[in-house]
């Protein structure tokens, strides 16, 4: 989604600059004009196909949907986000989302807009905090549990946890994508604990939260060495 615009946006920029002298102006205008709307239509066709195709894969392949309630507005004064942002649509395809799986009779669950998703280890649910909170340039996660994996698909396994919870499902088991029984469940976290303590102390934290189950707090790894 991100380089929809991508193999346009030059062209755009070059049909956007207006000749340098007053009479290439006047002859011109009406060229450039038409030019600039049919690349900008371009665009906006491309993106809207882009959209609805994927989110209707998304429905027709789920039982349900998860997707984080994002403060969009807040991000797009990030001036190095907003074009990406703007151009993915992303607003557009929770719109999308919501609505298909409406008609597809599936449900549609929303993640809390401060859900650590992106800081929390979906393996031993640790939270990174202060100086170890990832940021925007930090594209692994890295837990002192051992694991190692691309963030955004850190933060979608942990969506996918905060969705089996709101349904009242059992804990997911990552590694095969089947439920895992609570015994599993604090059989693993006993290990992830020891290794913490091998690693200076640190351990593994509780599940995450979720606003519509009262579940109990994440602790932050500076309370857990603590």
């Amino acid at each position: 989604m991100e380089g929809i615009a991508g193999p346009f946006r030059r062209r755009q920029d070059q049909a956007a600059k207006e000749p340098c002298t007053p009479h290439e102006r006047r002859q011109n205008r009406a060229r450039q004009a038409r030019l600039v709307g049919r690349l900008h239509a371009k665009v906006r066709d491309t993106r809207r196909d882009v959209q609805h195709k994927t989110t209707s894969t998304l429905v027709r392949d789920a039982s349900a949907v998860v997707t984080e309630n994002l403060n969009i507005k807040g991000l797009v004064k990030n001036r190095h986000l907003a074009l990406s942002i703007y151009d993915a649509g992303w607003g557009e395809m929770n719109r999308q989302i919501a609505y298909k799986c409406e008609w597809a009779g599936k449900q549609h669950i929303k993640a809390g807009q401060f859900e650590p998703t992106t800081q929390t280890c979906s393996a031993c649910y640790l939270r990174k905090t202060g100086d170890d909170k990832l940021r925007l340039h930090n594209r692994t996660f890295r837990c002192d549990c051992g694991l190692v994996i691309d963030r955004d698909l850190n933060a979608a396994m942990n969506l996918r946890r905060l969705g089996l919870q709101a349904l009242g499902l059992q804990h997911v088991n990552q590694d095969v994508g089947q439920a895992m029984p609570e015994r599993a469940l604090r059989r693993r976290r006993r290990k992830a604990d020891a290794c913490g303590e091998a690693s200076g102390g640190r351990a593994a934290s509780a599940t995450l939260s979720h606003a519509s189950r009262r579940q109990e707090p994440a602790r932050s790894s500076t309370e857990l060495s603590g």
